[in-house]
């Protein structure tokens, strides 16, 4: 469980994200110091710098010649630290004050994050002379106290974030992880450990946070009873799939010193046929004494606070005390030292202000060092000068195994970029793995280059659990961004990625995905590329349609499609109105699967993973397939087939195109869900370019029919669902 002494200590993503700045700043020039060696004055290099706690970071100058960030004698007043695009104090210590040297170093204060996307935060070092941010001290020091303020209200934060929730209200920008999800009649318990209570000063407070995830024909549907350490605290009542946060005063001895627990209890009486809520997180609101917990203390003061503030518990003399209020501008405050009790040791420091503060006391054996530390050279993503038609994005692991479809690209005339997507994370993002990152790239790609680029290639797995709190293993690579959609909720959109021209969500670059954990795994699906494209056997002369039973349009779709096929290509129809066995019908798939199929066209109800309610085709299948001469392209007029974010797992798409020696060449398909009617329009308007005698790219055909659909009265949850899962540059391998 993590618990967190803190009330604004730790970022979240719906606090810190608005203040990056999306485009890191060059180095500047400058003059060194004078007198003895010449100290280095300005590089463009930056010294990535991760931290993963809140609290003192130190590094020393042998840290940074280790680095290669420096080669010599350094100019202390050069050094520029920055974090989310805001410039850090720095407390630079330096024995000569000119040059730094062996045994010099400096200081910052360091925040923590906690996001949904990372829980690393990240400095940038650079070297701008002129352009110091030195960290202030101030006296706080006083002789002693008759009556010092000895107890301080803080809360402490009880949440995990075990689930992700599709239909939050506000989402994405509303927090949309929760703890877990409770149906009624149930009741839990919550165990929780509070340290250091004081609870004869003042009364303590539990804030509760909760989501309704259904609602039903009754008001209120939702009744929750609180209760903590057996004593009945609060009863919550509320209407609907809405959030409710409730603070519930607790009565005196309710709160215990170390073991507690909070039990929610649904009974399920509202009357509605379903009752279940979603904990987000719960608050206890407590007064402690201002006594250090393994030799540290955050603590916070009211405003207008005359009294002397008076710390203990620290193990000790050696104290240092900072005001953190301002994280990127933390400041050090002298306080006086005394003894106490058992060999322990306090502080004693007096600092008013008409404002709350946010204050850290802790022994100096808890300055840290940096998680990790990692030279950049930026810049190079920002070259205008190279024109580009292809970017391929990947991690940079996996930069190697995917040079031979670089180079593939390259033999057919396009120019090929492939970047790391690491990098882009750095010179667009401040160093964080958001997808607000990559489409910052691609829109100074589209804007800033002589020639926009036409292709986009998004290589590696993505997972809405970025952080992999679910515990699958899935990593993500290269991540899915989520946009909420009218029928579904929050739902992964990589069409987000290339709408970067004006405020309309049409796509202005071909983009494509294709999954992969590992360098083999991208070895394994770029040879398949290749051999399909290199193969001397002509295409398939065959196109197969699947059509579900439980709605006359999904056949008449496959009918209509079908009559557009030119007369050199043979339909084979397999529809389940036709099969009283529906595993004769699975059956009947795969054989035509295997006969090989240009394309595959499926138009029915599905789910991620499957075909039709009976489930006549699904991911357990491929191995049955042996396909690999013939590999088909699979068009998906179905519900979810392309949600492509599954933690731990494929989508059915992903699947068919990552099988080895089987399967897809790629695949178009939903990530969200849809209408018949408008699938109709997006299956016309494909197949009419793929079969207009160009032979368009796949990304240029599924491109321009989600636009043309679009255009035509679709959704604009189709235009941001549909999903290519392949390479956009490849074409068809057809007959002539």
């Amino acid at each position: 469980m993590k618990t967190l002494w803190s009330c604004c200590a730790t970022l979240r993503r719906w606090a810190w994200l608005p203040l990056l700045l999306l485009a890191l700043a060059c180095g500047k020039g400058g003059s060194p110091a004078t007198g003895g060696p010449t100290p280095q004055a300005s590089s463009p290099d930056r010294l990535r710098i991760e931290v993963k706690q809140q609290g003192l970071v130190r590094m020393d100058y042998a840290d940074l010649l280790s680095a290669g960030f420096i080669q010599g004698p350094l100019a202390p007043g050069n050094l520029h630290l920055s974090n989310q695009g805001q410039p850090v104090a720095l407390n630079v210590v330096c024995a000569d004050g000119r040059a730094m040297g062996a045994g010099d170093y400096f200081e910052f204060f360091a925040q923590d994050i906690d996001t949904e996307y990372t829980g690393t935060n990240v400095y940038w070092l650079s070297l701008e002379a002129g352009t110091p941010s030195p960290m202030a001290t101030r006296a706080g020091a006083v002789s002693g106290s008759s009556l010092p303020l000895a107890v301080f209200q803080d809360t402490l934060q009880l949440e995990q974030n075990l689930r992700m929730n599709i239909g939050t209200p506000g989402a994405p920008q509303a927090d949309h992880w929760f703890w877990v999800k409770l149906t009624a009649p149930t009741a839990m318990d919550f165990p929780f450990q509070v340290a250091g209570l004081a609870e004869a000063n003042g009364i303590s407070t539990l804030r509760l946070n909760l989501l309704g995830s259904t609602s039903g024909s009754v008001s209120p549907d939702h009744h929750v009873r609180v209760s903590l350490n057996g004593v009945a605290v609060g009863d919550l009542r509320w209407t609907g799939i809405t959030t409710t946060t409730q603070d519930l005063p607790l009565p005196p001895g309710a709160l215990l010193p170390g073991a507690n627990t909070l039990t929610l209890s649904l009974p399920g009486d509202t009357g509605a046929a379903v009752d279940a809520v979603l904990l987000n997180y719960f608050q206890v609101q407590v007064w402690r004494p201002l006594a250090a917990l393994a030799g540290s203390l955050a603590f916070t003061l009211p405003a207008n606070n005359l009294k002397p503030v008076q710390a203990g518990g620290f193990s000790r003399s050696d104290i240092r005390l900072m005001d953190i209020t301002d994280p990127w501008n933390a400041a050090f405050i002298q306080p006086s030292i005394g003894t106490g009790p058992g060999g322990t040791y306090h502080l004693l420091f007096q600092d008013s202000a008409p404002t709350a503060k946010r204050y850290l006391a802790f022994t100096a054996d808890l300055v840290t060092r940096p998680t990790h530390v990692e030279l950049w050279h930026p810049g190079a993503l920002r070259d205008t000068s190279a024109p580009v038609d292809y970017i391929l994005i990947t991690p940079r692991a996996f930069l190697a195994a995917a040079e031979p479809l670089c180079s593939q690209r390259r033999a057919q005339g396009l120019r090929v970029r492939s970047v790391a997507v690491e990098d882009i994370y750095n010179e667009f993002g401040q160093g964080f793995p958001l997808p607000e990152a990559i489409k910052a790239y691609l829109d100074f790609a589209y804007h800033a280059w002589a020639t926009p680029p036409t292709y986009v290639l998004l290589l590696g797995d993505a997972t809405f659990d970025y952080r992999d709190r679910m515990g699958t293993g899935k990593l993500s690579q290269v991540p899915c961004h989520l946009t909420i959609t009218s029928q579904l909720g929050l739902t992964p959109d990589d069409n987000w990625y290339v709408a970067v021209d004006g405020v309309d969500e049409l796509p202005v670059m071909r983009i494509g995905r294709v999954p992969a954990a590992t360098p083999a795994q991208v070895t394994q699906v770029v040879q398949k590329f290749i051999q399909y494209e290199s193969a001397a056997t002509t295409g398939s002369s065959n196109a197969l349609f699947v059509a579900d039973n439980n709605d006359a349009g999904f056949a008449s779709i496959c009918n209509n499609l079908a009559a557009i096929l030119p007369a050199s290509l043979a339909p084979t129809k397999i529809y389940l109105a036709n099969y009283s066995n529906f595993n004769q019908c699975t059956q009947d798939i795969i054989l035509a699967l295997n006969k090989g199929m240009l394309l595959t066209t499926y138009s029915g109800h599905g789910d991620v993973t499957e075909w039709a309610g009976e489930m006549v085709f699904d991911a357990n299948y491929i191995p049955f397939l042996t396909n690999g001469n013939q590999l088909t392209f699979s068009f998906m007029l179905n519900c979810e087939n392309g949600w492509f974010a599954m933690p731990g797992s494929y989508c059915l798409a992903e699947s068919l195109v990552a099988a080895q020696g089987r399967g897809a060449i790629g695949a178009f398909a939903c990530s969200g869900l849809g209408y018949v009617w408008e699938q109709n329009l997006l299956g016309t308007r494909f197949y009419s370019l793929i079969f207009n005698g160009t032979n368009p790219t796949l990304g240029e055909a599924c491109s321009q029919a989600k636009i043309l659909a679009y255009r035509d009265g679709a959704s604009l949850d189709l235009l941001r669902t549909f999903t290519l899962i392949g390479d956009p540059a490849m074409r068809l391998k057809r007959l002539p």
